[in-house]
């Protein structure tokens, strides 16, 4: 399986580059006002790079094999690397959000609805600190994680980490539902209100991606195997991170859209 984890963490980034730097285009030459929302997706970006560099050391050392092909030193190597993945996993997810809450907040002209951005924010970050804390402390002592051998205990790590996925993707419908409350105070025309509903909700594909990983922790539950199993989940994690970048920057594009193809897009 290490071909085809190695392509899906080379493509989504390589991907989610492309558009980063569009935006950043966009936002720094095009239209001269870059913002802290587009900083937020540079971290984003760099967090998911981060991610996909320790999936491949992982499969370097392991994952996409059989655990009875590893020894046990490259089993503790790809562990650690998991360990490390999951805590840059964590800090991708939330700076993606984070970038669509400030976009929301830039673009909203509703109290109500900015304080409904404020609340969004609050809980994107507190579930990030919760995350972080209970992922380095899943096991007592730490290295515990990645070298069972040493004496001490961890907790049941697939339920937190249904647990926080499940929190994520709830927090995923609200940025989508958001948008709703957004538009319809702003003074524009049905046809246009529907284009920017539909632009803003794009987050939506990445909440896919997000049921989809959950339904991939199922396998570890029961794993004996996990350098075997857990492919799975890390590429939908790769996925889901880098959609988010994605959908996120697409929003933005609009004055390079129309700088560079005026006849094409005339809206």
């Amino acid at each position: 399986k290490g071909s085809q984890i190695l392509t899906i963490i080379i493509v989504f980034p390589t991907l989610a580059l492309l558009i980063v730097g569009f935006r950043l285009y966009t936002r720094c030459v095009v239209v001269r006002n870059p913002s802290y929302e587009d900083l937020a997706i540079v971290l984003a970006l760099i967090f998911s790079i981060a991610t996909s560099i320790c999936q491949g050391y992982q499969v370097k050392y392991g994952m996409g094999r059989h655990i009875q092909a590893l020894t046990l030193e490259d089993g503790i190597k790809s562990l650690k690397a998991l360990f490390a993945s999951i805590m840059m996993y964590n800090f991708g997810l939330t700076f993606t959000k984070a970038s669509i809450v400030l976009q929301y907040m830039r673009i909203s002209i509703d109290q109500n609805v900015r304080n409904a951005c404020w609340v969004a924010m609050g809980v994107v970050v507190a579930l990030c600190v919760e995350a972080f804390f209970a992922n380095v402390f899943a096991c007592s002592p730490v290295p515990k994680f990645w070298d069972d051998r040493i004496p001490g205990r961890c907790i049941n790590k697939t339920a937190m980490y249904y647990a926080n996925a499940a929190i994520s993707v709830v927090t995923d419908v609200a940025l989508v539902i958001l948008p709703i409350f957004i538009i319809r105070k702003l003074q524009l025309r049905r046809r246009e209100k529907y284009t920017l509903a539909f632009i803003l909700g794009l987050g939506g594909f990445a909440s896919i991606a997000s049921l989809l990983r959950i339904h991939t922790l199922q396998k570890l539950e029961t794993t004996t195997d996990i350098s075997w199993d857990n492919p799975g989940t890390a590429t939908w994690s790769v996925i889901e991170m880098n959609l988010g970048i994605i959908c996120a920057s697409l929003p933005t594009l609009r004055a390079f859209v129309i700088q560079h193809f005026p006849r094409v897009f005339r809206s």
